[in-house]
């Protein structure tokens, strides 16, 4: 007896997964059915309209979702619930949305509710040798306007960072309690404040953490990274930076808003 179906998808090929899996609970049981992630976000109306979903959580869903789940228990009104949409006599209400969280005040993720093991890989993300990796976070959003990306509307072009102490911490409950050896890191970009990819960087080599890590970046936050800079990043166990370059061709990335120049990119390549 499930109090409630949850989906989360991108936009794409994972709504048709969504919409089976939704329409396989509504024909089998009388739960109601919730969707969030990026499309639910950015179509919360376009989403309700579909008659096997009851529910959106919209934005980040933290506080959202637990409302919600209290108030299907308790079966009270959804209207003040920030970030929800839903269904009311076949109309549908979409309600404001909610202030992002506060990452340095959040709960630590409750690893122990899981098996963690299948969210290890067996190989390096950086190397794709032997190794026990895992997707982290450190940060969310970007600052950035990229016409292509989820980030204007998802996070309203906010970028939002847990504080260094708090991700070594917890690099070092994963690397303690699961021998985590590789961190992938997925934050949308993770060098917006340099300072504090840099006290991180320190962090792990004054805690003798031996990791390698693989991330994500823009090509003009190395044009302002020195040597000394960069030198302490591999020291600290960054191994690969991906690079969204998106197209050779100048005409392209202005408009697609991608604010970076050819000349930064091969600028890049030749610095690393």
């Amino acid at each position: 007896q499930p109090l409630i179906f949850g989906v989360s998808a991108l936009t794409g090929k994972q709504i048709l997964n969504g919409l089976e899996a939704s329409k396989l609970v509504k024909e089998n049981c009388n739960i109601p059915v919730v969707w969030g992630g990026v499309h639910a976000s950015l179509l919360p109306r376009q989403t309700l309209e579909n008659k096997y979903i009851d529910f959106t959580v919209i934005g980040e869903g933290e506080e959202t979702f637990r409302e919600l789940l209290f108030a299907v228990r308790q079966k009270t009104p959804l209207k003040d619930i920030r970030g929800a949409g839903y269904k009311d006599n076949g109309k549908i209400f979409i309600n404001p949305q909610r202030e992002f969280v506060d990452l340095n005040k959040s709960p630590d993720t409750p690893y122990r509710l899981i098996d963690v093991e299948k969210y290890i890989s067996k190989k390096s993300f950086v190397t794709g040798k032997l190794a026990r990796n895992i997707a982290f976070y450190t940060s969310r959003g970007c600052p950035h306007r990229c016409g292509f990306c989820y980030n204007q509307e998802f996070n309203k072009g906010k970028w939002r960072g847990k504080s260094a102490e708090r991700v070594v911490s917890e690099m070092k409950y994963l690397i303690d309690n699961y021998k985590i050896n590789s961190f992938d890191i997925e934050d949308d970009e993770f060098f917006v404040d340099l300072e504090r990819a840099e006290r991180i960087c320190e962090l792990i080599i004054e805690n003798k953490l031996k990791i390698e890590i693989f991330t994500s970046c823009r090509v003009n936050y190395v044009m302002n990274m020195n040597e000394d800079y960069l030198n302490l990043l591999f020291r600290a166990g960054f191994r690969t930076l991906a690079f969204g370059v998106e197209s050779g061709s100048e005409r392209i990335l202005d408009l697609i808003h991608k604010d970076i120049t050819i000349n930064q990119v091969f600028e890049t390549i030749r610095r690393l």
